[in-house]
């Protein structure tokens, strides 16, 4: 019965162990797929100056196809929208090309169908060059807002409120390879 105990004893030692080392090997393999930390505001190479609105917002400046244009800063939109009046003037200076149709929930919760198009040259402040971008356009007047596919080209992004400034990594590499 002794001996029983001893080997029971050692298989319950011996899957400890099994347990002890599979949980060390996932430790390992989760923190190999750890996502690095972020950069700071002073490793950021391009820094975008903004507007506080009056309501506490941010707006930036945008060149859309050599066009100027103020956008609202929006991280909860996931897509930059135009309003039709900016549309309106782009299709007269520009071609676009339309590549899709998006359903939209909008801020007021109605959710519109829009017409996604393809801009060649999307810039933030004056030396942030995205390159192409795809921009839904608003049917109903609306207001311009830098969403995060905008965001997420020139990622890692950083805020700050005093001065208002929009710090951004993604640029200078961006730039460098366009010209």
């Amino acid at each position: 019965m002794k001996e029983a105990k001893v080997t029971h004893s050692k298989r319950i030692v011996s899957q400890l162990g099994s347990i002890a080392l599979f949980t060390l090997l996932s430790i390992a393999d989760s923190q190999a797929e750890m996502p690095q930390p972020a950069l700071t505001a002073a490793q950021h190479n391009s820094r975008i100056a903004l507007t506080q609105t009056g309501a506490g917002s941010f707006n930036v400046n945008v060149m859309i196809n050599g066009m100027a244009a103020d956008f609202l800063l929006d991280t909860g939109a996931s897509m930059v929208t135009v309003s039709s009046a900016l549309f309106e003037q782009l299709q007269e200076r520009t071609e676009m090309t339309r590549v899709s149709r998006i359903g939209a929930r909008l801020a007021s919760g109605k959710v519109e169908v829009l017409d996604v198009y393809r801009v060649s040259s999307f810039s933030l402040g004056s030396d942030c060059e995205l390159g192409p971008l795809e921009i839904a356009v608003l049917k109903h007047g609306g207001r311009n807002l830098l969403g995060m596919n905008a965001l997420q080209q020139a990622a890692s992004i950083s805020l700050s409120f005093t001065p208002p400034t929009l710090s951004l990594a993604g640029c200078a590499h961006r730039l460098e390879a366009n010209r």
